[in-house]
């Protein structure tokens, strides 16, 4: 009797067991993506080609198939002071504004979790380089009368640069150059060399 009843409680416990395991790869074979994420699915390690967007999704379970990361596609925004020297020599710092995304292209999102180890500093350091590249090519005047143009060639730059990685450029803003303070002292010495040219000039006309 004893026998049987070891017997049932085995069964028993392998019955719990297996249903548990049942339960276990169905729940794992389900995921959500939340909205504005991209999931990044891997098979025994190999990264699938396609992202998953948001919504409900089926896979393989758990270990076959994990959701090992998710791809922030929100509009993110980089803040960079550049310091350039301009062709005539002045030395200006400008304020430049990068927003970007991952792309939303399931392959897209894909390169942009693999290919770039931090996006950010690697799209800044993009930035300095070709802000301060076009800025030495042009004299002062120019480039406070020409920052539209500037704005449209680092976006295509960058654009061109970071579309390979999964990267979106949406858009590119610079700020008024701000002159430096040697630059900023140079020009108030012309105004004041000026202005006292000028009050001799009044005073001869008077005598």
């Amino acid at each position: 009797m004893d026998l049987i009843y070891s017997a049932l409680q085995t069964i028993f416990s392998l019955k719990t067991l297996f249903g548990a395991i049942i339960i276990f790869l169905i729940f794992s074979s389900f995921f959500v993506v939340r909205g504005k994420t991209a999931a990044i699915l891997e098979t025994f390690g190999k990264p699938q080609e396609r992202a998953k967007l948001p919504g409900l999704h089926f896979k393989l379970p758990w270990p076959i198939t994990s959701v090992v990361a998710h791809v922030n596609l929100q509009i993110l925004e980089i803040d960079a002071n550049v310091s350039i020297k301009t062709k005539d020599n002045a030395f200006m710092t400008l304020p430049v504004k990068v927003q970007y995304r991952a792309s939303e292209e399931p392959e897209g999102a894909v390169k942009a979790h693999y290919e770039l180890d931090d996006p950010e500093v690697q799209i800044t350091s993009y930035v300095l380089n070709n802000v301060r590249q076009t800025g030495s090519t042009l004299d002062m005047v120019d480039l406070y009368a020409n920052r539209n143009a500037m704005e449209d060639q680092v976006q295509k730059s960058l654009s061109e640069q970071f579309a390979r990685y999964g990267y979106i450029i949406v858009n590119v803003l610079v700020d008024e150059p701000q002159p430096s303070s040697e630059v900023r002292d140079a020009f108030n010495r012309v105004i004041r060399s000026e202005e006292h040219t000028s009050e001799l000039q009044s005073r001869s006309a008077i005598s």
